[in-house]
Order: C-alpha cells, then structure tokens, then sequence
C-alpha cells in the first residue's frame, strides 16, 4: 500500500485494518516516496516498509516471506 493516496492516507487506512477483527491479521507491505511516516508505519503493524524506487526483487521476497506467513498460519 502506497501511504499516499487518495481519500485515506496509508497510515490511517493501517490503523483501520489493525483494529479490525476481520482485517487484523492481513500483512501490509507499505511504499512511499518519503520515509517521513518509517518508523510510525512500522509501529503500527506493517510488516515492511520500502522507500520508491525499491528494486523489484527485494519487493518479491518480502512477498514470498507475507504469502507463506499467510499461508501457515491458514493452515492451521
């Protein structure tokens, strides 16, 4: 999820799945331009968070690592 967007910025719309039941437990990969929000998105529950232009590789792995997290934890 890009922090800036349109209507809800990334934090806030993190904020929100967090506190939901439903949505809780949903990994969010978090992307930006500006590292300003780092720290906070990480305290909040983003699994990670990458500074554009990230290399596209590094991206897949922490895809791979959220997948098979997801993927384990479905299974049980």
């Amino acid at each position: 999820m890009d922090n800036y967007m349109p209507e809800m910025n990334g934090l806030d719309a993190l904020i929100h799945l967090v506190k939901q039941p439903e949505t809780k437990d949903i990994p969010v990969i978090m992307l930006s331009a500006s590292l300003h929000d780092r720290d906070q998105a990480l305290d909040e529950g983003a699994r990670y968070f990458f500074q554009k232009p990230s290399p596209p590789e590094t991206i897949l792995i922490a895809l791979d690592e959220v997948i098979g997290q997801s993927m384990t934890v479905g299974a049980n």
